[in-house]
């Protein structure tokens, strides 16, 4: 993109010239630089591309020097912001000295959205952002052009506070002080500070913290910074960046510049840049004005507007108050706590000092020390070279540590403190007091020593231990040690954590010689500097004489069993004058006598010697009358001592079980429940592990069987003894796992785990007798109820768990009537047993329990009737289709039956007469079947009949008019019935008085007569029709049965003994039959 040089830098320069703003015997440079340009697309925190319009503006050192700084409206939507630079040619050309009216080469660019004078849009809500700096930054270069789209930073300023006031001048000769308007009350100033430049970009600065008051405004008394110019100066309000806006440079947030001369020339105060740039200045008083301050313009409680413009927005006030003034801070740096100084000697006591108010030198400093641990009463002042206390000035730095000489008193004490004391010239003071420590103006000396003074026969190699009464400076006691005569070398010392402990480690010294080993007045104690020994301390021995060493054997001692190849320690104790480096051990074993195997072998001052016990693997052997030698000989005088230990017993061997009679053996069965269990091993046992719980175990399914361990005199039998029986017929488990162990040490445990199992006896079977019937019943026939009752009981079955059956019985037949579980009773529905007879039963109960054991028992006989009725079925009449058939029953063998007819063979109930008839309607082959019962309930099957049925045969030659001979004979029959019951009607006419029927009566009768005329006109009829006749003549003898039975019955006359021969007339059809038939012959019906 091209840019043309600007041309109002050099008509401003003009102007400046010709008012005076610019002396003319100045060497101007050059004309105003060509600006540097950035442009390209503005993104928001979210990666959005910024609404059309959005202000862009560009800042170096807190003041906007960006131009064109709307985002334009076109097809192509960017930002474009021109850069104004400082009058100069080359980067390393010289600037105006007076005015900074632009970026040096060099200088960091800001892009800011807005303009940066608003505090924030919307104080109540932060997600509302009408501010914010664009991360992207760049150095100003003259003419440069950069094209760059910017991103919004994630991470902005918490807000842009305000400098509200300046006071630079106080009368009450306190800081210079500062105002600030936050906005929010109670807004948290940590991570902004105040800023100046004096003549460079980064000059003084002083760090804020706290939070603001609850009107929104915090003070900063400028404690370190108070070199504010009232005639002329500026100062900036920086945030310490910690986020990507601005690629983590620090942010001017707002900047005040003033000065004191008409039209702010700059030429009292500020005459230099960076201070100076064409940001309008405040107009400030005279330079001699004192206890002013400028004030932003407004209307409380908005005072704090900002428009970039100092003239336009602060006025000339009078200060506010300062706040409320606190007293300083103090903070003891030496000592800290637990040191040891020595009494007399000179300590630095260190602090440091702030106050929010007052620069350190304002403030006044006393210190004192306590020996009795801050107790009331006992404070002093601490001295310099024996001067009384006197007021110690502060510094300048807060941070810088304050410190003062002390010369200890000659005191000895745990609980020494120093107490520091800061008092500000508002009164307000600050004393704090030290944690405790020690003084000592005690010197040590030694308490005793080893070997003691004047002690004999010491081994050469003896180390020399000295203690003392108190902890001790390590160094310089080492230095402080010698040994006379000469010819013995220390090789080290060491101390006791207390560093109260000194051991001298040195070469031998010689036999038969006297040593003094001398501590002398350098050793001192562990206090700072050191308490040095009041006077040299000396010990004197003398070695001993050359004498053979000795060995003893202590462990083992005697009966001990140890187990083949297991660690075992050895003990055993040895010394030699000469000391133990010149010696040689050896240690064997031997079983049963020679020969002798060897153990180990070493110089006696050997680690493995020196460290007891001796740790032995025992050999993988089983052996008796084990022993352990010892020797030990002096390798210069080979004098030798030997050392036995009693006898031992080496066992490898792990022991073995088996289960023994009287106890049960595996897989017995039938064991009775009061049984012990006994098991042998293959050698005597350690009792404890073998009756561990965790060893032995006997159980059934989850139940674990307790009982009592009892063994032989050789501990190799064991009897177990349970608790209580065991249960019947159950199957029993043994359990001996191989946490069992021989009683060696530490013990051949058991090669595998041994078990095993049997089954004990069953229980007795239960007990069952039946209580009914007991014989006080009457006889039973089918369908009466039996109440049936019994009593049973079983060892180890609860009753209402037994099975019971209960049967009947007869001859030698059982038949079972119902199974039930834990009853005590039945009602049996009397059925009939498989016999034709009346019978005599016995009501059985078997009972089984839960092993499967069965017990039963019978009541007294009970008489059942259960003859089973007979008959034969007889039947008459042609076997023809059609034709009626008679069936009779005969040869009864009871009276009073019922009967059920299946008369064709489909096994339904056709007929419940005793004597039915029954036509066929095809021809074929038909079963017929009759079941009699008597009153008893007893049922028997009759024997069944097959009938042929056969459709009837028509002869050509037997027929008159067409009609067949047999239906001539049967129309000759009925015609001939007809006229014997007109006759028989008209006989009984004349022997009775004519009776009146009723009207149903007569109509009835009437319709008989009828139908009698009927068959009698039709007898005449075609043969085909011969079948419709008969059909018609049964139903009128149906219809005259009623009418002869609704007759109402008259008083029969006594009448004497019907003579032989007599008839009677049948109700149903009329006919004349004895007088003692029982059946009328031609209908059928039952007299």
């Amino acid at each position: 993109m091209k840019r043309l040089t600007p041309i109002w830098a050099s008509a401003l320069v003009a102007i400046m010239v010709f008012s005076g703003l610019l002396p003319l015997t100045m060497n101007v440079v050059a004309a105003v630089p060509i600006p540097h340009n950035m442009y390209g697309f503005p993104y928001d925190e979210t990666g959005v591309r910024m609404d059309v319009g959005e202000r862009i503006t560009a800042w170096i050192d807190g003041v906007e020097y960006g131009r064109n700084d709307t985002w334009p409206v076109g097809p192509d939507i960017y930002y474009d912001v021109d850069i104004d630079g400082n009058h100069m040619t080359a980067p390393l050309d010289p600037n105006t000295p007076w005015v900074k009216e632009g970026g040096d080469f060099d200088e960091h660019i800001m892009l800011a959205w807005g303009d940066m004078t608003m505090i924030d849009l919307d104080p109540e809500d932060d997600s509302i952002l009408n501010y914010g700096i664009f991360e992207e930054v760049d150095l100003w270069m003259t003419a440069n052009v950069t094209n760059t789209d910017i991103n919004l930073a994630m991470t902005q300023p918490p807000m842009f506070p305000k400098i509200s006031m300046i006071v630079p001048e106080p009368t009450d000769g306190w800081p210079d002080y500062v105002l600030i308007y936050t906005e929010r009350p109670f807004f948290d100033m940590t991570g902004f500070y105040l800023e100046k430049n004096d003549g460079v970009l980064n000059g003084p600065s002083f760090v804020l913290s706290g939070l603001s008051n609850a009107t929104a405004y915090f003070y900063a008394n400028l404690t370190t910074m108070d070199n504010l110019d009232a005639c002329g100066d500026e100062l900036k309000l920086v945030w310490s960046n910690t986020a990507t806006a601005f690629s983590g440079y620090d942010i001017v947030v707002d900047r005040v510049e003033w000065n004191a001369t008409t039209g702010g020339t700059h030429n009292v105060g500020l005459n230099h840049e960076p201070d100076n740039t064409i940001m309008t200045d405040a107009a400030a008083p005279a330079c001699a004005v004192t206890d002013f301050a400028m004030r932003r313009d407004g209307v409380f409680p908005v005072f704090d507007t900002d428009t970039n413009d100092n003239l336009a927005d602060f006025v000339v006030d009078t200060p506010w108050p300062r706040p409320v003034i606190g007293a300083p801070v103090v903070n003891i740096l030496i000592p800290a706590g637990g040191e040891d100084w020595t009494g007399g000697s000179v300590h630095d006591i260190s602090w440091t000092l702030y106050d929010d108010n007052f620069i350190n030198s304002l403030l006044t400093v006393n210190v004192s020390y306590n020996p009795a641990d801050g107790m009331a009463g006992f404070w002093f002042p601490a001295v310099l070279n024996t001067t009384p206390m006197q007021d110690f000035p502060g510094w300048f730095d807060a941070l810088t540590p304050m410190e003062v000489v002390w010369t200890l008193p000659f005191t000895t004490t745990p609980f020494m403190r120093i107490q520091v004391c800061a008092i500000n010239p508002a009164g307000k003071s600050t004393c704090v007091v030290s944690l405790a420590f020690e003084t000592d103006d005690t010197p040590p000396t030694v308490i005793s020593t080893d070997p003691i003074y004047d002690d004999k026969n010491v081994p050469i190699d003896r180390t020399v231990v000295i203690t003392f009464d108190e902890p001790m400076n390590t160094t310089s006691v080492e230095g402080a040690i010698s040994i006379w005569p000469g010819g013995v070398t220390i090789t080290g010392y060491g101390w006791d954590p207390t560093n109260e402990v000194l051991s001298i480690y040195h070469t031998d010294f010689l036999e038969n010689t006297t040593y003094c080993v001398n501590t002398s007045t350098g050793a001192k104690d562990d206090s700072d500097p050191g308490y040095p020994m009041a006077q040299m301390n000396s010990t004197c021995f003398t070695t001993y004489e050359p004498k053979a060493p000795t060995i003893s054997v202590t462990y083992p001692d005697g009966g001990q069993i140890w187990t083949g190849d297991k660690p075992k320690n050895i003990w055993f104790s040895f010394s030699h004058v000469d000391g133990l480096d010149l010696t040689y051990v050896w240690l064997n074993y031997s079983c049963g006598g020679p020969p002798d195997y060897v153990i180990d072998g070493a110089r006696g001052d050997d680690a493995r010697w020196t460290t007891p016990p001796y740790v032995w693997t025992v050999p993988l052997i089983d052996a008796t009358d084990c022993v352990i030698h010892a020797t030990i000989q002096d390798l210069d005088d080979h004098l030798v001592d030997n050392d036995t230990s009693p006898t031992f017993i080496i066992d490898s061997t792990p022991p073995t079980a088996i289960e023994v009679p009287p106890g049960p053996i595996d897989n017995q069965e039938n064991v009775t429940i009061g049984t012990n269990v006994v098991v042998e091993f293959s050698e005597p046992m350690d009792n404890v592990t073998v009756e561990d719980p965790a060893t032995w175990w006997m159980r059934t399914g989850t139940t674990v069987v307790t009982g009592t361990f009892s063994w032989d005199p050789t501990f190799t039998t064991v009897t177990f003894d349970p608790d209580s029986d065991l249960a019947y017929f159950l199957d029993y488990t043994v359990t001996i796992n191989t946490t069992a162990k021989d009683p060696s040490d530490p013990g051949n445990f058991l090669a595998a785990d041994y078990t095993f199992n049997f089954i004990t006896e069953h229980s007795p079977p239960p007990i069952v007798a039946v209580l009914f019937p007991d014989g006080s019943e009457s006889p039973l026939k089918a369908d009466d109820t039996l109440f049936i009752e019994w009593l049973m009981s079983d060892v180890d079955t609860p009753t209402a768990d037994l099975k019971v059956d209960v049967s009947y019985v007869f001859d030698t037949t059982t038949l079972l009537i119902i199974e039930l579980e834990g009853e005590l009773n039945h009602t049996w529905t009397v059925s009939c047993p498989q016999l034709n007879a009346d019978t005599a039963i016995q009501i059985q109960v078997e009972v089984t329990d839960a092993e499967g054991q069965t017990t039963s028992n019978v009541s007294v006989p009970v008489m059942i009737d259960c003859t089973i009725p007979t008959a034969n079925i007889v039947y008459t009449g042609d076997l023809l289709v059609n034709e009626v058939i008679q069936f009779n029953t005969a040869d009864e063998s009871e009276t009073n039956l019922t009967y059920s007819w299946d008369l064709d063979g489909d096994t339904v109930e056709d007929s419940t007469l005793k004597n039915p008839t029954f036509q066929y309607g095809t021809a074929g082959t038909f079963i017929v079947r009759l079941t009699v019962t008597d009153e008893a309930g007893n049922s028997g099957t009759v024997t069944p009949v097959t009938l042929e049925i056969e459709a009837p045969v028509t002869p050509t030659d037997d027929r008159i008019f067409g009609i067949e001979l047999w239906m001539w004979i049967i129309i000759i029959i009925v015609i001939v019935m007809i006229i014997a019951l007109i006759a028989l009607a008209a006989k009984r006419k004349k022997k009775e008085p004519e009776e009146e029927l009723p009207p149903a009566e007569e109509e009835e009768e009437e319709e008989l007569v009828e139908e009698e005329e009927e068959v009698y006109e039709e007898e005449e009829a075609p043969a085909e029709e011969e079948e419709e006749l008969v059909e018609e003549e049964e139903t009128v003898e149906e219809k005259a049965a009623p009418v002869a039975a609704a007759a109402p019955a008259e008083e029969a006359p006594a009448t004497e003994e019907e003579p032989a021969g007599a008839t009677k007339e049948c109700p149903s059809c009329g006919s004349e039959v004895p007088v003692d038939a029982t059946e009328c012959f031609l209908c059928g019906a039952t007299l």
